[in-house]
This record gives structure tokens, C-alpha cells and sequence, in this order.
């Protein structure tokens, strides 16, 4: 059976050798989420994720949005019994102080060696989340 899906858009904000992951949720539905959204009309996914970053993190200034990571279908339905289809994309910035939006209780930089815990303890993430953040700091090339 075919499945009805939304489309949105999520920035992997890379400073240096790090990745910024921000909290959403506290206790047991805590869950570490990536600065994004879905479209709205007659947005280009650029666009989207231009507006989401302003939105979500309003003290990033310096930025440049790379190319597309990877793609990952949330595991559970959201409204309507829609699937959400993702798709991840590499922004790498330049030191700026963390300033987050209400959506948003905390924030945490990961590296290549402690990216693993996102795993193992605290908020839980979604595979494909992770996945994204792997692949973005495994590449060596940005700022």
C-alpha cells in the first residue's frame, strides 16, 4: 500500500569538529532533534531549511549550507497517519553562542569520539538522526 508522506528538511550545524544537537522534551519523552521543518508552500527545501535555522537557533549568523547528507523516513507516522521523509543536510557555521528557540530546552556538541553515547544514554535519538550525524562528521571537508 502506498503511503502518504510529508517532506522536511533538517541542518546538521558542524563548527570545527563538532555537531550541535538540540534537546527537545524533558524526562522520559526527552529526544535530541536536529535544527529543521517541513515545507510550507512554494518553499524550495533551501528556503526551508534557511527559515528553520533562523527559527530554531536565532544567534546563528555565519553559516553555509552544504550538500544534501542523507534522506531517512521518521519510524512512526506523525498526523493523519502520514509518514515524514527527511532530509538531511550538512551546515557548516562559523563559532557562535548558542541561543535557542522555545522549541528547545538544551543543546549538546558531539564529536566523532562521543557520538556514540547519543546511542547509549540520555535522550533517545531516531537511527536515521544519528546516521546523518555520523556520516557528517566522519567528512572532513567544510570549515
Amino acid at each position: 500500500m502506498i503511503k502518504d508522506c510529508h517532506v522536511g528538511v533538517k541542518g546538521i550545524v558542524k563548527v570545527g569538529d563538532r555537531c550541535l544537537v538540540l534537546q527537545k522534551g524533558e524526562g522520559e519523552s526527552a529526544y535530541w532533534d536536529i535544527p529543521g521543518g517541513r515545507i510550507d508552500d512554494n518553499e524550495t527545501l533551501l528556503e526551508t531549511l534557511a527559515r528553520e535555522l533562523a527559527e530554531e537557533l536565532p544567534s546563528l549568523k555565519q553559516f553555509r549550507i552544504e550538500g544534501v547528507v542523507d534522506a531517512y523516513r521518521l519510524s512512526k507516522n506523525i498526523a493523519d497517519n502520514r509518514g515524514l521523509v527527511l532530509v538531511f543536510y550538512r551546515v557548516d557555521a562559523a563559532p557562535f553562542k548558542i541561543e535557542l528557540s522555545k522549541e528547545h530546552v538544551g543543546y549538546r556538541w558531539v564529536t566523532k569520539d562521543d557520538v556514540q553515547q547519543l546511542l547509549e544514554n540520555g535522550p533517545r535519538i531516531e537511527r536515521g538522526y544519528y546516521d546523518a550525524i555520523v556520516t557528517t562528521l566522519t567528512n572532513d571537508t567544510g570549515v
